[in-house]
């Protein structure tokens, strides 16, 4: 008996259980202040309240619904069921609830994985530690957004796909209960989140395989499955217009968003984001997976395992050729190989298995560091305390519309304000002309923008969340005698208009520029070859009238790295001011 108690299953059942208490707490991170959350969560404020989908957008005074977007018809409703039931989450258990259920979604992705590679007879250890390394993969993800529920339609979908793929080399009719319920997850899914399609995609290569393998009556019945999941997936406010925004990148619109689309990590290839990210660990580990993946797909090749082999090499090159797909990718690749691992010695060796055992052992104790400096459950949106001190401003005064905003804090505001403010951008970007004159006037060419969209108040980042120097617009404001300076602190300052020119605001203004440039020049001493800081000091100092003691800082700037377009095109300014 004793014997019995510690066996190695023994150990596989303890640790099982341990890794997914450690998955479930690692994924309760707080909600990031820049995330499209908050504007799902305000979308679906406002669908329960008003009891109907969007089709114009109520939150940004700066929208215009002057002709048909599809791209705008998909964000307008293309997640309301997703962003109906956050709202109802949070209103009914507050963001702890709502960051439980995240933390549940995604541990069930991975406890379906693990559930389908025990049903091929996969070793419980050797299960988890695959696993393990998905899980971190999987944290830049992590967030409570719609496309989590797209990570689990993809994932529960192959795996009711492979058991109908095993019935086929069986010879056993493939309409069983099981895949049924096909249908019923693209209903479900379609309104969800529209990375459906790519599940429509996976169904249709999944059809043509069971088409060349099966009889004429069981190609019947599973055509009439095929036909009922696709007008499933269809039957969602957005209906065709999904394909079309997916699959034609103009309808993003010419320049601009089509450039912010581009430049947004989201979606830009794998490789370059996390290079770019220094995240080479995660490069390192999705690099592994598939390697690993290929090679055991390659190990004792039979004919049927082409298809396995296809999927394997599509899900591949869709991982690779953007970020956001990234964790899809990962999540295929264990339930693709599944039936290899099981058929393989190797691993099904006492020594492979307590190998296992050890490195999902390990793998806990990870996401238990990983996770013990987080006080989400005690703090709940920790995140937000960034910008805690502008929200009470605005709060208690009233300032005047229209208000100026960073598109990252626009989901956020809206979500805190509406409808007693609208503001310019949120992450949305819903026109390009509005995302063209947001990025000039960030850029400080503020002066046409602020006319034509009458501009009175200005809520902006002292520091920007992917930068550590100010942004040009304080600098164009400081220095601008007709806009006050009402509040400021750490992290953003809140500007507003003057129609008569107050000395006690220009005095506020000029010592505030004082208090910064003593606190960088105390910096700049400590690293003297900072760039950030000698290109900050030297925008103050123009702040402030010195020009030539600017070009000095912007000089230095230039010499310690020739290439930096910043430093060049302010030393090319200041020159034609001396």
């Amino acid at each position: 008996m004793s014997s019995r108690f510690f066996s190695l299953t023994f150990y596989e059942k303890i640790i099982s259980l341990l890794f997914f208490c450690a998955v479930f707490i690692f994924f309760t991170q707080p909600v990031w202040l820049v995330s499209d959350f908050w504007w799902h969560l305000a979308t679906g404020q406002w669908i329960v309240l008003n009891q109907q989908l969007l089709d114009f957008d109520p939150f940004l005074f700066s929208s215009t619904n002057e002709f048909f977007d599809p791209r705008k018809d998909v964000i307008y409703k293309g997640y309301w069921l997703a962003q109906a039931f956050y709202y109802y989450l949070v209103s009914y258990t507050g963001f702890t609830g709502a960051l439980l259920f995240k933390a549940l979604s995604l541990t069930l992705i991975f406890f379906i994985i693990r559930h389908h590679l025990l049903a091929k007879k996969v070793d419980a250890g050797l299960a988890l530690a695959l696993i393990a390394p998905l899980v971190v993969l999987a944290q830049p993800y992590a967030e409570l957004r719609p496309q989590v529920f797209s990570f689990l339609g993809i994932v529960f979908l192959i795996t009711v796909l492979e058991r109908g793929f095993d019935q086929v080399l069986r010879g056993t009719t493939i309409i069983r209960s099981q895949l049924m319920c096909v249908p019923i997850i693209f209903l479900i899914w379609g309104q969800l989140h529209q990375a459906v399609i790519m599940g429509v995609a996976f169904l249709t290569l999944y059809f043509v395989w069971f088409t060349v393998r099966l009889d004429t009556l069981r190609t019947l019945r599973f055509f009439l499955l095929y036909i009922a999941s696709l007008l499933a997936a269809l039957a969602n406010p957005v209906n065709l217009e999904v394909y079309r925004v997916m699959f034609n990148v103009g309808l993003w619109g010419a320049g601009d968003i089509a450039e912010m689309v581009g430049n947004n990590e989201e979606y830009g290839m794998t490789w370059s984001v996390l290079v770019a990210r220094d995240e080479i660990f995660l490069l390192a580990l999705l690099v592994g997976i598939a390697a690993f993946g290929a090679l055991v797909l390659l190990v004792r090749w039979r004919r049927h395992d082409t298809f396995h082999l296809l999927l394997f090499l599509i899900s591949l090159f869709i991982g690779f050729s953007s970020f956001r797909y990234a964790p899809i990718f990962a999540f295929l690749v264990p339930l693709l190989i599944a039936e290899k691992l099981a058929a393989v010695a190797f691993f099904s060796s006492p020594r492979c298995r307590r190998g296992a055992v050890v490195m999902a052992g390990l793998f806990i104790l990870f996401f238990a560091q990983q996770s013990a400096a987080r006080t989400v459950l005690r703090d709940n949106v920790t995140a937000t305390t960034t910008i805690d001190g502008v929200v009470k401003y605005l709060e208690e005064n009233d300032v005047q519309e229209n208000i100026f905003n960073p598109y990252e804090w626009g989901g956020y505001l809206i979500w805190k304000f509406y409808p007693r403010y609208r503001f310019f951008m949120d992450a949305r970007a819903l026109d390009a002309n509005v995302f063209h004159d947001y990025r000039a006037a960030a850029q400080g060419r503020k002066s046409t923008v602020f006319a034509k969209y009458d501009i009175n108040t200005v809520v902006f980042y002292l520091i920007p969340p992917s930068a550590k120097q100010m942004p040009s617009i304080f600098y164009s404001l400081i220095k601008d005698d007709s806009w006050d300076l009402s509040y400021v602190d750490d992290y953003a300052v809140v500007f507003r208009k003057m129609h008569n020119v107050l000395p006690l605001a220009l005095q506020k203004k000029s010592a505030f520029v004082d208090t910064l440039l003593i606190n960088y020049l105390s910096k700049l001493a400590q690293s003297p070859e900072n760039i950030d800081f000698l290109q900050t000091v030297g925008q103050l100092y123009y702040v402030k009238g010195d020009d030539a003691r600017a070009l000095s800082f912007f000089h230095k700037a230039r010499e310690i790295d020739p290439d930096n377009v910043f430093s060049a095109q302010w030393v090319q300014f200041l020159r034609t001011r001396i």
